[in-house]
């Protein structure tokens, strides 16, 4: 078993983290609040982005 670590393992935690930091960008801009409470009656993605500026 090898302990190197190559490029390979460092994309692996670096593409892991832009899920995570997606989903707590949503929260940050109370995007799921705005989607629990029906508010959005949202035609294109401008509309969402004025929405929620």
């Amino acid at each position: 078993m090898s302990d190197e670590v190559g490029p390979d393992k460092i994309m692996q935690l670096g593409l892991g983290f832009w899920a995570s930091k997606t989903m707590l960008s949503a929260v940050e801009l109370g995007l799921f609040t705005e989607l629990a409470q029906g508010r959005l009656s949202i035609t294109s993605a401008h509309d969402l982005a004025l929405r929620l500026a």
